[in-house]
């Protein structure tokens, strides 16, 4: 079996949405200078991790993770994004 592609992290300023997931491209795209920058990268990697989820329990989620990351989870986010 082939293994799958790991995802690319992109910086995308340009884009209208503050972020996006594509499951076909192996990519999530976030825009910093939109603001909410560790909120949407936390929900647009719970996107990523539960595809099947709907948008009102990613939006939970995302608050219920982001209010339990330590400052150096939150760091490790934010870096993967430059």
């Amino acid at each position: 079996m082939k293994a799958k592609k790991p995802y690319e992290r992109i910086v995308d300023n340009r884009m209208k949405d503050f972020g996006s997931w594509d499951s076909e491209k192996r990519e999530i795209k976030v825009n910093k200078r939109k603001g909410g920058v560790l909120d949407t990268i936390v929900h647009e990697e719970t996107h990523r991790r539960h595809p099947r989820m709907n948008e009102k329990v990613v939006q939970r989620k995302t608050t219920a993770t982001i209010k339990a990351m330590t400052p150096k989870t939150k760091t490790a986010h934010y870096s993967r994004y430059r």
